[in-house]
């Protein structure tokens, strides 16, 4: 039987003291519809923190006693990414819609007579995926699929099946995330979304897996193929506390409680030497493969964990 590693996140996040928690209070809005943008983040990239509005678009944020010369960066699926300070927020912040670079349309007839299915499972040792960030801001992670061979015409994706990993030293909780289909950049790391909003899915109390149809998305595989990608969402009810049991130099083991948020995704262990994996997770900087992730420490011995989810295709 295969040994199973169990991984949260490798930057574990650091206890920050402030002389005075400030909490900031406000809602992020669609700049024409004036709706509110479900589950948008923002992020301080200086205090490495952030967090997610709720499904209403509101928001609420303890920062410390900090400069109000500081940057906060608010992006949402679907809009164009905002620089602020602390000192010009305001309790209501627009997003413009994003217009991304006009595609070429080509019309297929879905004919769901051919199908191909990919598992990246088959004889990998599992891990647990969940925060990259350690906790601290809302994280993404992304894995490349080509595109099927002997789809010359129309190639769609059918279904899509996530799995989970259970929370050690807590229940496994309902939880929502965000599920994005992205193209291939010209640079090969994740480009721009196929799917405009992203789709916000819930993982059921418990739930060990869930399948989602994708056939009503009629979502067309580029011939560079695309990025699956799931974002944790940093809201209330997604977040639990993890009871992390750390050895000592003495030899003796220490409990500490960690904040998380679920889910916690089923992966995969590879190697560091595997050729171009092509598996990401996102930084405060961009797209970082997940091969320069440092796990000398960790259960994986210095190899790399990446997502792998269960992809089926059809024509």
């Amino acid at each position: 039987m295969s040994r199973v590693f169990f991984l949260f996140g490798f930057l574990l996040a650091s206890s920050l003291i402030f002389a005075q928690e400030t909490a900031f209070r406000g809602k992020v809005i669609d700049a024409n519809s004036k709706e509110g943008v479900p589950y948008a983040h923002l992020i301080l990239p200086e205090l490495k923190r952030g967090t997610s509005a709720d499904v209403h678009g509101d928001f609420r944020f303890e920062a410390g006693d900090v400069a109000q010369s500081m940057q906060v960066l608010v992006s949402s699926v679907g809009y164009e990414t905002r620089t602020l300070t602390l000192g010009t927020m305001s309790e209501t912040i627009a997003l413009q819609p994003s217009l991304n670079a006009l595609r070429e349309v080509v019309i297929y007839d879905l004919q769901d007579r051919r199908s191909k299915r990919v598992n990246p499972f088959v004889g990998a040792k599992i891990v647990g995926l969940g925060n990259f960030s350690g906790g601290a801001y809302p994280s993404a992670l992304a894995r490349y699929y080509a595109r099927p061979k002997k789809f010359d015409q129309g190639c769609f994706m059918k279904n899509l099946e996530i799995d989970f990993y259970r929370v050690l030293g807590a229940d496994n909780p309902a939880a929502k995330f965000r599920l994005r289909i992205l193209e291939v950049a010209e640079d090969g790391l994740p480009g721009t979304d196929l799917l405009d909003d992203g789709l916000v899915l819930e993982k059921p109390e418990n739930a060990a897996r869930m399948k989602v149809n994708m056939l009503p998305y009629k979502l067309s595989v580029p011939s560079e193929g695309i990025y699956i990608v799931v974002e944790h969402l940093f809201i209330p009810e997604n977040k639990f506390t993890e009871i992390l049991s750390v050895q000592n130099n003495e030899g003796n083991y220490i409990n500490y409680e960690v904040e998380r948020y679920a889910p916690i995704f089923k992966g995969v262990e590879i190697a560091k030497n595997q050729r171009n994996p092509r598996c990401f997770y996102k930084s405060l900087t961009g797209w970082k493969p997940v091969t320069q992730l440092d796990t000398a420490g960790s259960a994986l011995a210095g190899n790399a964990p990446a997502p792998a989810f269960k992809v089926l295709f059809t024509d």
